[in-house]
């Protein structure tokens, strides 16, 4: 797991006496690494989810200058402040702990007699350990979904399984970036990782990922719709990058191999989500009826037998340049209800009387009849079913 500010709270060369001054819902935040400052001039320096370590030799107990380092971190998108005090700054002021709070970045206190250097040490070996680790696992990810050959699942149980705490039914999800997007921005995939990490630490998921392409294959524990992390990735993703990513997430299974089925599933997810205006995310047991049709080996089952029941309309549409085939599928995905119709359709409702009799005539059909309207609704699924496919 990746190392967060809130890790700093139970480091043994800490010997538990360093305190959270403010700041508590930032503790979060990812350190990717630490780096020593002491005046406000040298904030430039500072790398995103860096961790600031000071003594505060230059600012000493000038609360302007911590609230201004302060701001800096917060800007730079740093990880959070450990302040060594005792000797240059007694104690963090109230006012630096408030606005810690306010920005939602870390200050901790330790007592001077533990040594800064000492404590940078430790801190970057623990770093390295879990740079280690997570290569590992982006190679275990790998190997899961895309190797020819897959090791003995209780490799994949030792590994993934016990250090990760991932429920017995685990699943994948699937976020897609539009190529051009990350052009954008300096080092994509490592500042996006650290934000994965973070949100995913947030709401208590192990965090198993591997970058493929443009898109990011996670190894989640079963998805509950109450842990709202993938509206949260979407969020923090948009608001900090600027990028919109597409989420679908695949069906859920004990056993490793056959998360390739899951691995599928969420594609077959994202090519709806993709097409899908209101929705955060989708999952693939809410595809309904495409779950069906994702089943049928041969797609020109479900294009010959949606060009049988709409066929004729449609024809009849391009040769008249009419709209029957559009007036139809809006009718039944308002439940054939009329006036969610004409809103959606902007026309008069004599209008829509007029195009339903003419649609049973052409069709040869009554829109009484409750069959006759299914099968009219499972063509129109099988048509988007094919977009989306394509």
């Amino acid at each position: 797991m990746p190392i967060t500010c809130r890790d700093l709270l139970n480091l043994p060369f800490f010997y538990k006496s360093i305190e959270l001054k403010g700041g508590s819902e930032g503790l979060d935040r990812v350190i990717r690494w630490f780096h020593a400052l002491e005046g406000v001039d040298e904030i430039k320096f500072l790398q995103n989810n860096e961790l600031v370590l000071m003594t505060g030799i230059s600012i000493g107990n000038d609360k302007k200058k911590m609230l201004k380092m302060l701001k800096g971190i917060a800007e730079k998108q740093g990880a959070g402040l450990v302040i060594n005090t005792g000797k240059y700054i007694h104690d963090v002021p109230q006012e630096v702990a408030e606005y810690a709070n306010e920005i939602k970045i870390p200050v901790f206190a330790v007592p001077w007699d533990i040594k800064l250097g000492n404590a940078t040490r430790k801190i970057g070996e623990l770093i390295m350990e879990e740079r280690s680790r997570y290569k590992n696992v982006q190679g275990l990810v790998k190997k899961i979904l895309f190797s020819e050959s897959i090791a003995s699942e209780n490799f994949f149980d030792m590994a993934l399984f016990n250090e990760y705490k991932l429920s017995v039914r685990k699943q994948i999800m699937l976020i897609e970036f539009q190529t051009d997007q990350l052009r954008n921005i300096d080092e994509p995939e490592e500042r996006l990782s650290v934000l994965f990490q973070e949100v995913m630490a947030k709401y208590g998921q192990a965090c198993l990922f591997t970058w493929n392409g443009n898109e990011v294959v996670f190894i989640i524990s079963e998805y509950d719709k109450e842990n709202m992390f993938p509206i949260e990735l979407k969020k923090e993703v948009k608001e900090k990058f600027s990028l919109t990513i597409y989420i679908g997430i695949g069906g859920s299974y004990e056993k490793f191999p056959d998360l390739r089925k899951s691995h599928k599933e969420a594609h077959f997810a994202l090519s709806i989500a993709k097409k899908s205006i209101n929705k955060e995310y989708i999952v693939y047991k809410d595809t309904n009826i495409f779950r069906l049709f994702d089943r049928i080996d041969d797609t020109s089952f479900i294009e010959n037998y949606y060009k049988e029941v709409l066929g004729q309309l449609m024809q009849y549409d391009e040769k008249n340049n009419s709209e029957f085939t559009r007036t139809l599928e809006v009718y039944l995905e308002e439940n054939e209800d009329a006036v969610s119709t004409i809103k959606r359709l902007f026309i008069h409702r004599n209008t829509l009387t007029y195009r339903l009799k003419r649609i049973e005539e052409i069709m040869n059909c009554s829109m009484e009849d409750s069959e006759t309207r299914l099968n009219f609704r499972i063509a129109f699924k099988m048509k988007t079913f094919l977009d989306f496919v394509k």
